[in-house]
Parts: C-alpha cells; sequence; structure tokens
C-alpha cells in the first residue's frame, strides 16, 4: 500500500463487524498495532539490551498508531539468534493452499485487554490446522476465478474481494526456526502472548534448510519451561506503553512519532517532519476522527 501500512486494519475490521451486524467502535482502542511492535518492546524490558530500536511512524488521534513494515527474517540472514525467525520453504513443505487464490500471507485481527489499555493487533498467520475443526479437504481448481475486486470506499488503493470462509474455531499457527543444540527459543513466549495464535510451529535445524518435522508448542508449554515467568517484563511493557500513551495524547493532534529509542532511565521520543506520510491516509484519518473525539478537557485541567 502506497499510503496507510496500518489502513487495511481499520478497513478489514469494519467490514467484519459490518458482516456480523455488530458495528465496530474504534474509540475504544487506545492501541491499534502490529504484533511484532509489541515483541519489539517486551524484548527490551526484557533486558535484551540498550538502544534497542523499534519504528513508531504514524499519526495521534485519541488512537496510538504503531505501525510496522510487515517483513520477516530468514534465519540465516541473522547474526544473532534471539529473534524470530522464519523459513519459506519450510512453510512451503509443511502447508498447503486451500484454494488457488488462498496463497498468502495472511493476516489475523485480534483485540484484548492489557492493564488498562484495549488493543487492536495483527499479526501474520503461518498455517491453520483445519484438520482439528474436522473441516473436509478441498480440491484446488487452479482454473478458479477470482471473485469481483471492489475499491475501499476510504482508501481506493486497497481493493477488497469476499472470497473463501474461515471457521472461527480452527487453530491458527505460526512458524519460527531455531538452531539444534543452542537451548530453547524463549522469545516464543512473547509471540504467542502478543498474538493468542494457538500453537508455535518450530523448526529445529543444524545446518542450510536441513530441518526435521517441526515441534508444536502452545503457550501453557512454552510457560512450563520459563522460570520464572516473565511477569516483571510484562508490567514493564506496560508502564512503556502508558509513558508512550500519555507523552503523545498530550501534543499536537498533527505530531508524528518516528522514533523511539531506549534510554538507560527514560524514553527518547522523536517526531517526523509535520508533511510526513502517517501510519494512516488521509480517508481512514477522517473516518476515525468521525468516531475517536477527543475528551473535553475538565475545569481543572483549563
Amino acid at each position: 500500500v502506497r499510503e496507510g501500512s496500518l489502513d487495511a486494519i481499520i478497513i478489514a475490521a469494519r467490514l467484519l463487524s459490518e458482516k456480523k451486524k455488530k458495528p465496530i467502535d474504534f474509540s475504544q482502542f487506545h492501541f491499534i498495532t502490529d504484533a511484532i511492535n509489541l515483541q519489539k518492546i517486551f524484548a527490551f524490558c526484557n533486558e535484551a539490551g540498550e538502544g534497542l530500536l523499534f519504528c513508531l511512524p504514524g499519526i495521534i488521534e485519541r488512537i496510538i498508531h504503531f505501525p510496522h513494515k510487515n517483513f520477516r527474517m530468514e534465519a540465516s540472514d541473522l547474526m544473532e539468534i534471539g529473534h524470530v525467525t522464519f523459513d519459506q520453504n519450510l512453510k512451503s513443505r509443511m502447508t498447503r493452499p486451500r484454494g488457488a487464490h488462498s496463497t498468502g500471507p495472511f493476516f489475523q485481527l485480534v483485540a484484548y485487554q492489557y492493564g488498562q489499555f484495549r488493543i487492536l493487533v495483527r499479526y501474520e498467520v503461518d498455517c491453520a490446522d483445519y484438520a482439528a475443526v474436522k473441516c473436509n479437504p478441498v480440491p484446488v481448481d487452479k482454473s478458479e476465478v477470482l471473485p469481483e475486486k471492489k475499491k475501499s470506499d476510504i482508501n481506493p488503493d486497497i481493493e477488497i474481494v469476499n472470497y473463501g470462509e474461515v471457521p472461527h474455531d480452527v487453530p491458527l499457527q505460526v512458524l519460527t526456526t531455531y538452531p539444534q543444540g543452542a537451548g530453547f527459543p524463549f522469545f516464543t513466549w512473547a509471540q504467542l502472548f502478543f498474538t493468542n495464535a494457538n500453537h508455535e510451529l518450530l523448526g529445529w535445524f543444524k545446518g542450510n534448510g536441513d530441518f526435521g518435522k517441526p515441534a508444536i508448542y502452545t503457550l501453557q508449554d512454552v510457560s512450563k519451561m520459563m522460570k520464572p515467568l516473565p511477569l516483571v517484563s510484562l508490567s514493564k511493557v506496560h508502564d512503556c506503553l502508558d509513558k508512550v500513551y500519555k507523552f503523545l495524547t498530550k501534543n499536537d493532534d498533527n505530531f508524528r512519532c518516528g522514533l523511539v529509542w531506549k534510554g538507560k532511565a527514560h524514553l527518547e521520543i522523536f517526531a517526523k517532519h509535520e508533511e510526513a506520510t502517517g501510519g494512516i491516509s488521509k480517508g481512514v484519518r477522517d473516518f476515525l476522527a468521525t468516531q475517536c473525539k477527543d475528551d473535553e478537557p475538565t475545569e481543572e485541567q483549563k
């Protein structure tokens, strides 16, 4: 999308709510973001070194946007192994599409309460266990014609297609990789926690692409191996979000956050130029403005 990296979240959430005839109120959310951003905050709150960067390009309008470029690193491209990695070849070997046009990538939206904050989160889904909900295999017809595309009314650069159905109870799974003999990748705990995915599929490798059968873990499985649970880090994440939220909501409506830097005892927040593009396009911003109103200041605040 040329403008509005978070537009798809807003548009998809609105379409799904209209389909269920339960209109969504975006003013209930304090944050709309990609799960990877919450994982990054967790990483530096978990003593992952000084000066860890994560980008927060966006605009502020009662909701704070933490958009993130959706790309993932291959394990062989990283010098360090303490990060979520991905292997496209492994995924292609262990999955198959359920339609001629359903080859991905796929994203899931999930909303939850995290302390005092209501958050709408997007994350990339790698697999879904249709056998677990007894779905019949679907023969893939390569000549199948994609239904008509319609442009979004609030961002014409995004096209919408109604294609297929996903059972609401199908287990959703994420995939990561890790070298054998290097311990257990406990970053998977944050990946499962902040996405609410059902399973983590972990591909162990020795060299380049020599994966065995992936192991399957739930959040409970990983939690049993962690002693102690990172409850202190979760509290620090909430404290960090609280500081960012208070800072940004007290600034000019047009303030655009370009970067947050972790200092030794504080957060450093840098602004983008006023004319720089934000996390959402003008059309989506105008739509959100109809729902997300600033609180009127009290007499004491005046």
